[in-house]
């Protein structure tokens, strides 16, 4: 039984914004390279990019490029332990989650920042940019969803 993830890009082209979906089935659930059984890919040219010039600016005014994985990852929170004064950590820990990650690159950079599960650490671990990573990734689901 094989396994699969899904990508979803904007890439520019030609002159032109392009939506891009990519579906990699993987012979087992390692997902490595060497493990790739088939990849389909969906192209829809877009007609107005103007959307996507919005979404590069509302990301650049959030300062997507200041974000942090460390940061964007925290999984434990300090809390007051059995004796008064005393401060211990408290690590949480998720499982069988995913693992959300918004690259962006040109010819000349590359920003990668990756959380795992980070509306459910968020609700145990309120950090501000994790919030704005969160508020990153569903602006460009919005758009993905809207954009043709």
């Amino acid at each position: 039984m094989g396994d699969a993830q899904i990508y979803y890009a904007f890439g520019f082209r030609n002159e032109r914004w392009e939506k891009i979906e990519l579906s990699v089935r993987f012979k087992s659930r390692n997902r490595v390279y060497d493990q790739v059984k088939r990849i389909k890919s969906k192209k829809q040219k877009l007609k107005d990019s103007s959307q996507i010039d919005s979404l590069l600016q509302f990301w650049d005014q959030n300062e997507i490029w200041k974000l942090n994985t460390d940061s964007v990852n925290v999984k434990s929170k300090k809390v007051e332990g059995v004796h008064p004064g005393e401060m211990s950590e408290d690590l949480i820990l998720i499982s069988d989650g995913c693992v959300y990650s918004l690259e962006i690159f040109d010819s000349a950079s590359y920003c990668i920042i990756s959380s795992y599960e980070p509306e459910r650490y968020q609700e145990q671990i309120p950090v501000p940019q994790r919030e704005r990573f969160i508020l990153l990734k569903d602006q460009l689901m919005h758009y993905w969803n809207t954009v043709r």
